[in-house]
């Protein structure tokens, strides 16, 4: 399993994506988390493959990248919520 985060540094909620994506690899350090800039090339794919179109995302998907589970917007789930789809 895999955690990506859809998000762009450069806004308001930048800097609180970030934090929130540090503690969740300090609480839970077995998970796989991918941070990345939705303006990117890659961000942008996710965006158009997962559907998504508000920002900040989290994504949990499995190794052949198939969806599991997603949640939008600042109001950011529990650390362990997130990381109970990703394992």
């Amino acid at each position: 399993m895999k955690i990506i985060i859809l998000y762009r540094s450069k806004s308001d909620h930048g800097r609180l994506t970030e934090e929130y994506a540090n503690q969740l690899k300090k609480f839970h350090p077995d998970l796989n988390i991918d941070m990345i800039e939705n303006d990117s090339q890659d961000g942008i794919s996710k965006a158009n493959i997962y559907g998504i179109m508000s920002f900040p995302t989290i994504l949990v998907v499995d190794d052949r990248l198939t969806l599991i589970n997603y949640w939008t917007g600042a109001m950011f789930p529990t650390m362990d919520e997130v990381a109970s789809y990703a394992r």
